[in-house]
């Protein structure tokens, strides 16, 4: 059975204290048992947080600790884990979802049978902020090929899923700084760069689903990001340069002021419903939503995805 060390990959920040246990606890009990356990807290203020961090450095010699001294963001934080792993995979994990126990050792198993594989994923249940399972996340596609082409779409991959070699950072380095895209963006550049992603289809995760994960005020801010990097993505597999770095802007301000427009006007549509001028503060809204070329680009994406996959579960499996 194939012993290789395997690095772990967690950043905290809010999460909840017994969420953040659960999560670490899954982690030590896995039945793979060669691991390094490698955590950045990201939120020195959190008292809570870093004295767990803490007595978990006392119980398993495989855990390591990166404390930031102020708040630096998810994508700094994994690209400083990064540095750190000395593992032959690298497996990413979020402190507020569960590994199931034999969840490392599985897509091991799949990598050692999998040689020209460079990433795999795996499916995950949803759970809320309780523990109870609320859905599945199955529509992951399967092979390379699904995968290469359902992201022309959309981003189906579960980020905590993910385990892969160390070897392939060689070409892409690191996490770039795209704004609640990271994970979308690191796979569409794996894949302009050779590298074979697929996903082992069994449950390995328990994906917990946060009412405050993402707060509406940044998901059409995600949908601009998603869109940037998929424009790059798409002309990349058409043999155009893949430009993302040079091009993508987080802070454009043209985009910046397109959304505080939007999410201005719904907030007054709100007001003047809470006015009890529904019809007034009900078109407001409608119109800021329906004529959002961001979110029509979304629900074309969708209607995209939905059409393709069907045809490449019946064509790829």
């Amino acid at each position: 059975m194939c012993n290789k060390l395997v690095s772990v990959v967690m950043c905290c920040y809010n999460e909840e204290i017994q969420w953040v246990k659960k999560s670490i606890e899954s982690l030590i009990n896995q039945e793979y048992k060669n691991l390094e356990i490698i955590i950045v807290n990201d939120n020195p203020d959190n008292l809570d947080i870093i004295s767990l961090l803490t007595r978990y450095l006392k119980i398993d010699r495989r855990i390591k600790v990166l404390f930031n001294n102020k708040n630096i963001g998810l994508v700094k934080s994994l690209n400083k884990a990064l540095l750190e792993c000395n593992g032959e995979y690298i497996a990413r994990m979020d402190a507020d979802d569960v590994s199931k126990l034999n969840r490392i050792k599985k897509q091991v198993e799949f990598m050692e049978k999998n040689n020209e594989v460079g990433l795999v994923m795996s499916y995950a249940n949803f759970i809320d902020e309780f523990d109870n399972k609320i859905g599945e996340q199955r529509n992951t596609p399967i092979k390379f090929e699904q995968i290469k082409k359902i992201l022309m779409y959309k981003n189906v991959a579960v980020h905590p899923t993910w385990l892969f070699r160390k070897s392939i950072l060689s070409k892409l380095k690191r996490y770039n700084e795209c704004m609640y895209v990271e994970d979308y963006e690191f796979l569409c550049r794996a894949i302009i760069n050779g590298i074979i992603l697929e996903t082992l289809p069994e449950f390995l995760l328990d994906y917990r689903v946060r009412k405050t994960s993402i707060c509406n005020s940044n998901r059409l801010f995600q949908q601009i990001n998603f869109q940037t990097i998929n424009k790059s993505y798409i002309a990349a597999l058409k043999g155009k340069p893949y430009c993302i770095l040079e091009n993508f802007d987080s802070n454009n301000l043209k985009n910046l002021k397109y959304l505080k427009f939007t999410q201005d006007n719904i907030y007054r549509g709100k007001v003047l419903i809470n006015e009890k001028k529904y019809i007034k503060g009900s078109i407001l809204i409608f119109f800021n939503v329906i004529g959002n070329r961001y979110k029509i680009n979304q629900l074309i994406n969708e209607i995209k995805y939905r059409m393709n996959l069907k045809f490449l579960n019946n064509n790829f499996t």
